[in-house]
C-alpha cells in the first residue's frame, strides 16, 4: 500500500479557554500568547517543517480575530477556514471542516491547545500499515489526574478510560490521522462530541490504532502548563 503523505491538516481551533481567563486576556485560546508569540504560530511553524501545505482552521469564538492574525497564508502554508456559526462541539466541527478537503482520502487533525512534536510521516507510516480508520497519536505521561487514558493491544486502541488519580498512563496527544469520510453511515447528529460521542462509542466496530511517541507534549488548557509552556515551547523552535 502506498505511503501516500497527506499534506492538508484540520486545527481545531475553535475554543473559548475558559480556564485560562484568569491569565489570558480575552481572545481565542488558540491565540494564547506564548513568550509574546501566539500559541497557534508555533504550531504551524511545526507544520511547516513537516512538510504541511495546507492548514484549515475549524474557528468559532472570535474568528475574526484569527483571521486577522493569520490571513490566508503562513510562510509557505496556505490556510483556509471553516467557521462554526455556532458551537457544533469538536465532533460537528471538524465535520464541517472536513468538507474544505479537496485532495486527500486521509487527513490529519490537530487540536488547537495542544503541541506534540511528533514525527508526521513516521505517523503516517503507521497508519497506512495498520490500514487505519484513524490513528491516535498518544504520549506516555506521569501525574495524568486531569486526562482520560487509553490502552492499546499491538497498537489497536481496544479501551478509553475516563479521567482518573493516576501516577502514569498512556494519554491521547490531541493529534490524529483519519480517512476523510470517517463520519459516513454514522448516526450523528450535527453537534456531537468528537472524542465521546465518536472516538469512544465507534472504536470497537473500526479500526482505531495508536502511534506512541515520547517526544514532547504540552496541553495549555490550564494555567499551570501555559506557564510552563512559556518556558519550555520557545526552545523547540
Amino acid at each position: 500500500m502506498p505511503n501516500k503523505f497527506p499534506d492538508e491538516v484540520i486545527i481545531l481551533a475553535g475554543g473559548l479557554g475558559t480556564r485560562l481567563k484568569k491569565v489570558v486576556n480575552d481572545c481565542p485560546k488558540a491565540l494564547a500568547p506564548i513568550q509574546n508569540t501566539p500559541f497557534l504560530h508555533y504550531i504551524l511553524h511545526y507544520l511547516e517543517k513537516q512538510g504541511i501545505k495546507k492548514v484549515i482552521l475549524a474557528t468559532g469564538y472570535q474568528h475574526e480575530r484569527i483571521f486577522e492574525d493569520i490571513g490566508t497564508c503562513f510562510n509557505s502554508l496556505t490556510i483556509d477556514y471553516s467557521v462554526e456559526e455556532y458551537p457544533l462541539g469538536t465532533g460537528g466541527a471538524l465535520k464541517k471542516a472536513l468538507t474544505k478537503i479537496k485532495n486527500c482520502e486521509h487527513v490529519f487533525i490537530i487540536n488547537g491547545d495542544s503541541f506534540f512534536n511528533i514525527n508526521l510521516v513516521e505517523m503516517n507510516n503507521t497508519h497506512r500499515l495498520n490500514d487505519a480508520d484513524l490513528t491516535i497519536a498518544l504520549k506516555p505521561k506521569r501525574n495524568i489526574s486531569r486526562y482520560g487514558t487509553i490502552q492499546v493491544s499491538r497498537d489497536r486502541i481496544i479501551e478509553f478510560a475516563e479521567k482518573q488519580p493516576l501516577n502514569e498512563g498512556i494519554i491521547n496527544g490531541g493529534f490524529y490521522l483519519m480517512r476523510v469520510n470517517i463520519f459516513e453511515n454514522k448516526p450523528l447528529g450535527e453537534v456531537f462530541s468528537f472524542e465521546i460521542d465518536f472516538m469512544q462509542k465507534f472504536f470497537h466496530e473500526s479500526r482505531f490504532y495508536g502511534y506512541i511517541s515520547n517526544e514532547y507534549f504540552i496541553d495549555i488548557g490550564i494555567p499551570e502548563d501555559y506557564q510552563l509552556a512559556q518556558k519550555e515551547l520557545p526552545q523547540l523552535l
